[in-house]
């Protein structure tokens, strides 16, 4: 599922947040999460990175950076809750990346 788009440009380092509160039942957070990058317009370009992964109780936060001009990806995150057996979810963050 697409949870959000963003428009950056090539030289953007930010961080993206996912918040799960919603998602969590009662006594359960976010216990760990991975980001993979794919490029939706040319899928050998791998210049948009998303190159840390942070958890924290109910939220992940991605830290993207780079990118080519023109091209668009989609950051997957796969999250796993702390709970046995573990929740998982998998959302997608796309990104096109435009030099303004």
């Amino acid at each position: 599922m697409i949870l959000e788009t963003y428009d950056k440009q090539p030289y953007d380092d930010k961080d993206y947040d996912v918040d799960y509160t919603d998602w969590l039942v009662s006594g359960d957070e976010v216990a760990s999460a991975t980001a993979t990058v794919e490029c939706t317009t040319t899928p050998a370009d791998e210049e948009l990175e998303a190159y840390q992964v942070d958890t924290s109780g109910s939220g992940v936060k991605v830290w993207v950076r780079g990118g080519t001009d023109g091209e668009s990806y989609k950051v997957t995150i796969r999250t796993e809750t702390s709970n046995n057996p573990a929740r998982k979810d998998e959302c997608e963050l796309v990104f096109n990346v435009k030099n303004t």
